[in-house]
């Protein structure tokens, strides 16, 4: 069986033993979990890039490549969404930028469809 095909089945049906049986099944289930660990430490990193965005001080020397990490690993999943919602502007230079939230939640809905998907 084509593996989208039973990646979709399973999805859609509840059938998610028809993903594997014994070893194979075993092996599904670490790669889930390790999917899973990968997506969640996602989701903390744009946590942490929102929290860095809220205080408005300028880092000292030994934390800036941290905060450019933090910035430069989580960029290229921002950028594309503020395409699509722009910031939305309160006052005279200060805006809401509503992406990282709806990353985060799209995270969160990937976290969930692998643990059920390869559970």
């Amino acid at each position: 069986m084509h593996w989208r095909k039973a990646v979709f089945e399973a999805l859609f049906t509840g059938h998610w033993q028809r993903l594997g049986t014994g070893p194979r099944r075993f092996e599904l289930r670490v790669i889930g979990d390790i999917l899973q660990w990968i997506l969640l430490i996602y989701l903390w990193i744009v946590v942490a890039r929102v929290i860095i965005g809220w205080i408005p001080i300028s880092w000292p020397r030994p934390m800036r490549p941290l905060v450019v990490l933090i910035y430069d690993i989580t960029e290229p999943l921002l950028s594309p969404l503020r395409r699509w919602i722009p910031v939305i502007p309160i006052s005279e230079g200060v805006g809401l930028d509503l992406s990282p939230m709806l990353l985060i939640f799209a995270l969160w809905i990937l976290y969930y469809l692998v643990g059920r998907i390869f559970d």
